[in-house]
């Protein structure tokens, strides 16, 4: 396979290109942008065309489209044993718009050799595989597996599939074993899983017959408890009628013991109150009285706390006094210099208004030079715009006047044509008609001979109808002649009188031209479309000249007058203020912001007397709750209180306080009348020991009854987990033989999985050694052209590769991926591994390499060796 040249009518950037292959390497060292990566492309689009898809393939056809429009293709001539072929392509925007045709280079026909698939059946592997192979993309020199790969590595065309799948049989028998032999106890596999439950089966096999001993035992034991049980609940059925017998007579002495014992208790809660109201019992009004107090002087503080709030802090509080304390003023000094500063303010404003800007002056001082010449009067500028305006009237009808002129001069020559053209013609005609009356008298005449009175009358009357002809023909050109004589009179005169007007108009309209000439000529030329607009523009510039000299006027008139108040005025508010501005930190001098500083100024001494104010409040409300508080706090000292930090805590413990004794007071008072009308009604016996007795006797054998229901129950749950258990033990011990097959099941299948992987990892080995040793070889020996083996950098038998093309790295026992080794290694590695590709893929002779930047990531030293190994 040698390329010989081609032709690119239309490829990305590049357009109507040629190229010639050199003998041996071909290279294109080009700036970045030239085009290098789309010739590559091309010459694979030449072998493979552009393939059309949903996915990434259908942007790089659109991405190589002609940037100039064109045709998209071109054309690539190569030998390939011993003929020389052309291959010509076109694309278009989907696959079906592509051309190809293919030539016999020698010959010039068109060669059926091979087809529009001519890459797949000269290189014998697909696109991707010629990716993979003998085309470098830019940055891509990793290897990868193909099915057309291993087709053609393998030599047989069904291993297509094969090797890409082996990888993931291995894989998935290795998890279907594990389903069975994982020894994990988060995730234990099946076989693990059938050893266990045949071990728990057989141990509950074996504790059936203890099970059923014990559970006999407990029927017995539970059979002689229920006897008990039922002999206590009998007795307790006689000692409740007793105590229902007895009770009715101790009820009332049991009212009655509760009637004391709640009267006790109000007495030692009296006793109690008592020692808290040792100094007196307070009035109801004078706790509403001490709570009114309390409200107060929670109002108070809360009005103390509002007026702090609204304090300045410790800063500003210092300014103010700075300013105004040791020079205090009132608002009608602030008034004062307000009026002061609005004087200036007017003063300023007024030399302001009547000051001139740069611009003005700048302006006065054109217009000066402007009229320099002569400044004229409004009467002047009213006339030239008098005159001007009858010009430009004149000069459009001088216009119609040369035009009427000028068809009446021509219309005089088509008069004179056309009368003597009327005349030729009537005399034409005049002269036909006579000479036709003399003919026919002359033809009459000779015609007959014979002379009679016939005769002669008709000739009498030809002649006699001539001389009419010619007398009324004469009368006709006389009577026309005259007409066109007026007509031209007429026509003449209305000639001159137009010829007479345009003079007058030309001679008016040069006069005032010559006095708008003479008027403007006394100023600069001025940019105008005509004389009337250039007199306006003139009118313009002096109205603004004569505005500018009386504002100039008015401003040396005033502004010595104002400038003499404004600096006296100023003096004197300066003075005045020179205290604030200081503290301010302003200099009115070079910032005459006099307005602005008074506000602030007032502003100032308004908080400053609101401070004043807010202060005395302060002081006057914290004397008040001063005094509040020690009152309040006396009358709670008087108490015994818990917790006499808070004040409301207090007053409402002394409120409660006075609530409870006036309740206890009031319930004791009622239990004394209670017990006093029981004991006058009722005859009670306070000895109670027999119905004590039998409470006591009951509800020893309510308990013993409890007790025993409870171990009942016990002992019936346990008859029942015994019972279950039992049924669990015989029912595992039925599965036994059911778990015995299926582990033998289990232990085959798993038997069969690893003498599988055993044999695919023997076929794996045998494949390795019959067709990835040549490859492994290869690679190994232009690695050692590059690395020799006093290079200890890296060790070249180290490095292989793996059945899918990846780079593998074996150090110190333990085999890596190549992602391992660095980036430059990877390169060097995967370069020998597409020249060892390169040659076991194509025996019989070596293609064309197409590299596309590949060593970007090689030194200097390693750079020029594979230069030597591409030579070779």
């Amino acid at each position: 396979m040698k390329l010989i040249e081609c032709y690119i009518t239309g490829f990305g950037r590049l357009k109507n290109k040629s190229y010639k292959f050199d003998e041996g390497i071909t290279e294109f060292l080009e700036d970045n942008g030239w085009g290098k990566t789309t010739f590559s492309v091309f010459i694979k689009a030449m072998f493979f065309g552009m393939e059309y898809s949903r996915k990434s393939k259908l942007l790089e056809r659109k991405h190589y489209l002609p940037w100039e429009k064109g045709t998209y293709g071109g054309s690539l001539t190569f030998s390939f044993e011993g003929k020389t072929y052309r291959i010509e392509r076109t694309f278009g925007e989907k696959e079906k718009d592509d051309t190809f045709k293919l030539y016999d280079a020698v010959s010039g026909k068109e060669s059926t050799d091979y087809s529009v698939n001519i890459g797949e059946e000269i290189f014998e592997v697909d696109r991707e595989s010629f990716e993979r192979s003998i085309f470098v993309p830019q940055e891509s020199l990793s290897l990868e597996i193909t099915d057309s790969l291993n087709a053609k590595m393998g030599g047989v065309a069904d291993a297509q599939g094969d090797l890409k799948n082996f990888e993931a049989v291995i894989k998935r028998i290795e998890a279907a074993t594990k389903v069975y032999t994982q020894n994990s106890k988060v995730n234990p596999g099946k076989l693990r899983q059938i050893n266990a439950e045949l071990s728990e089966a057989r141990e509950q096999s074996e504790k059936i017959p203890s099970l059923l001993e014990a559970y006999e035992t407990r029927m017995a034991l539970a059979a002689d408890k229920k006897e008990e049980l039922s002999r206590l609940e009998e007795k307790k059925g006689e000692i409740t009628q007793k105590i229902t017998e007895s009770g009715a007579k101790e009820q009332k002495l049991g009212e009655y013991k509760v009637i004391k014992q709640n009267l006790e208790k109000q007495q030692d809660t009296m006793t109690e109150l008592g020692k808290y109201f040792k100094s007196g019992v307070p009035k109801s009004e004078e706790l509403d009285e001490w709570d009114d107090r309390e409200r107060d002087l929670e109002v108070n503080r809360s009005k103390r706390d509002e007026l702090r709030s609204q304090q300045p802090d410790e800063h500003e509080i210092s300014f103010l006094k700075d300013m105004f304390e040791d020079d205090p003023i009132d608002q009608a000094t602030i008034d004062q210099w307000s009026d002061q500063a609005k004087k200036i303010q007017n003063l300023r404003m007024r030399g302001e208004h009547s000051q001139m800007t740069e611009e003005e002056r700048g302006t006065l001082a054109e217009l000066r030079n402007f009229f320099v010449k002569k400044e004229p009067t409004v009467d002047e500028l009213k006339t030239q715009l008098s005159i001007s305006s009858r010009g430009r009237e004149l000069s459009g009808k001088l216009q119609s006047l040369e035009e009427r002129y000028k068809d009446l001069r021509e219309r005089e020559d088509e008069i004179h044509a056309d009368d003597e053209d009327s005349l030729k013609g009537f005399n034409t005609v005049l002269l036909v008609l006579l000479v036709l009356a003399l003919l026919a008298g002359a033809v009459y005449f000779i015609k007959f001979p014979v002379r009679s009175w016939i005769t002669i009358a008709v000739s009498i009357t030809c002649i006699l109808a001539a001389i009419l002809i010619f007398v009324f023909g004469l009368l006709l050109v006389i009577i026309k002649k005259g007409r066109n004589t007026r007509d031209r009179e007429q026509f003449e005169k209305s000639l001159s009188e137009a010829g007479e007007e345009l003079a007058r108009g030309r001679d008016e309209y040069d006069e005032i031209l010559e006095a708008n000439q003479s008027f403007l000529s006394d100023f600069p030329e001025i940019d105008a479309e005509d004389i009337q607009q250039s007199i306006i523009e003139i009118q313009r510039k002096m109205d603004r000249f004569q505005s500018l000299e009386e504002k100039e006027k008015e401003f040396l008139s005033s502004s010595s007058e104002s400038m003499d108040e404004l600096s006296s005025l100023q003096l004197e508010l300066y003075t005045s203020l020179s205290h604030y501005t200081t503290i301010l930190e302003i200099n009115l001098y070079e910032d005459p912001k006099e307005e602005q500083v008074i506000k602030d100024i007032s502003s100032y001494h308004q908080r400053y007397n609101d401070y004043l104010s807010r202060s005395r409040e302060i002081s006057r409300i914290t004397a008040g709750i001063n005094a509040e508080y020690d009152g309040l706090m006396a009358v709670i000292n008087s108490f015994p209180v818990e917790n006499n930090d808070s004040i409301p805590v207090c007053l409402k413990e002394i409120r409660q306080k006075y609530i409870l004794y006036n309740e206890t007071k009031k319930q004791i008072y009622e239990l004394n009348t209670e017990v006093k009308q029981f004991e006058t009604t009722h005859k009670l016996n306070t000895e109670s020991d027999t119905l004590a007795s039998l409470q006591e006797e009951q509800n020893r054998i309510e308990d013993e009854i409890t007790g025993l229901r409870s171990v009942i129950a016990e002992d019936e749950k346990n008859l029942d987990d015994t019972l279950k258990t039992l049924q669990e033990c015989e029912e595992m011990s039925e599965r036994i033989d059911e778990l015995l097959e299926t582990k033998g099941e289990i232990e085959e299948k798993v038997r069969l999985y690893e003498a599988t992987v055993n044999y695919l990892n023997e076929a794996k080995e045998e494949f390795l050694s019959e067709y990835m040793g040549p490859l492994q070889r290869s690679m190994r020996r232009y690695l050692k052209k590059i690395y020799d083996d006093r290079d200890s950098s890296i060790l070249t038998n180290a490095i292989s590769l793996d059945m899918n093309l990846g780079l593998l790295f074996r150090y110190q026992g333990i085999t890596r991926s190549g992602e391992f080794m660095s980036v430059g290694y990877q390169d060097l590695a995967a370069f020998c591994g597409r020249l060892a590709l390169v040659d076991i893929l194509y025996p019989r002779q070596t293609p064309m390499i197409i590299l596309d930047d590949p060593f970007t990531n090689f030194d200097e030293d390693k750079l020029e060796k594979v230069k030597e190994l591409l030579s070779e």
